[in-house]
């Protein structure tokens, strides 16, 4: 049996994410009370078949040893704390779980700002696409109030050698070049592809991780214009004050062509993203459209 094999389970497919997911790999979504596979490790993914679950192993395995990771730092939290009960355990569990919907949240400034920080480097050479990390440095934020764009205060961000961050995190070894080996092909096309920027989330004190591979390109002559007037010293800046305020930058619907800004919403048990009006913007005194 491969490892892929070994990691699937039957299970009810409503118990992947709270809610019912289509097939990660054909994306089929499944009829009323239909089972299908599920991530036996991560519990995230769900698949029609064991064929689609052995097609997007490859893919998958990258994420999912990032929740195993972070699995673990949840049950080294728990030890620590001599206790083992679900009350002391779940604010570990939430910080995690806000800490990925943060990721997920602020993706899209960090793809704005990306340009300022791979190149505007001054003193420190030329971004190796194939051999750095970009870590940006999290703390917790207690008063955020469940809302996932503020759960987490932004630091500092650092590039750091893939070396290094493998010493550090050893379940990352190979991951740009397997990454690279995965979506190269796709984005390869694409005009003026320049690398993808290997991004890192990780938090003080509970040490959890958020991995994203994030495509760069080459800057437009608006974008070398602002770059110019910036001294990239703190290009962390966007990043910092969205999440501060909890604006979140999304595509308000697909072909869209450009993030508009706006805020979660609670609804439900969840949060949806809405869109800031334009009397609000104007009072903000912002257009809500890309940074640079």
């Amino acid at each position: 049996m491969s490892s892929s094999q070994s990691r699937v389970r039957a299970a009810d497919v409503a118990s992947v994410s709270g809610k019912a997911p289509s097939c990660s790999s054909c994306r089929l979504v499944p009829k009323e009370g239909e089972h299908y596979l599920v991530c036996k490790r991560c519990k995230r993914a769900a698949y029609c078949s064991q064929a689609c679950q052995q097609d997007d192993w490859e893919s998958h395995s990258l994420p999912c040893s990032d929740v195993a990771y972070n699995t673990e730092r949840v049950r080294t939290i728990r030890v620590a704390s001599q206790s083992t009960t679900t009350a002391d355990a779940s604010p570990a569990e939430s910080r995690l779980h806000l800490l990925e919907h943060f990721a997920d949240a602020h993706k899209r400034i960090v793809q704005q700002i990306l340009p300022v920080a791979t190149h505007h480097r001054e003193g420190c050479g030329t971004f190796d696409y194939s051999g750095e990390y970009v870590v940006i440095k999290l703390s917790y934020r207690d008063d955020c109030g469940g809302d996932p764009s503020r759960s987490y205060r932004v630091h500092s961000a650092e590039f750091r050698p893939q070396s290094v961050t493998c010493e550090r995190y050893p379940h990352l070894r190979g991951r740009i070049e397997q990454w690279y080996g995965l979506k190269a092909g796709e984005y390869q096309a694409r005009k003026c592809f320049l690398g993808f920027v290997h991004i890192l989330w990780v938090t003080d004190g509970d040490d959890f991780m958020v991995w994203q591979a994030l495509p760069d390109y080459e800057v437009s002559p608006l974008q070398a214009s602002a770059m110019r007037q910036a001294d990239g010293s703190d290009w962390l800046a966007p990043l910092r004050w969205a999440a501060e305020n909890g604006f979140v930058y999304r595509h308000p619907r697909p072909g869209f062509p450009f993030p508009l800004m706006g805020y979660l919403k609670k609804k439900g048990v969840g949060w949806q993203w809405q869109p800031f009006s334009h009397a609000q913007l104007v009072a903000m005194g912002s257009d809500g459209v890309a940074l640079l």
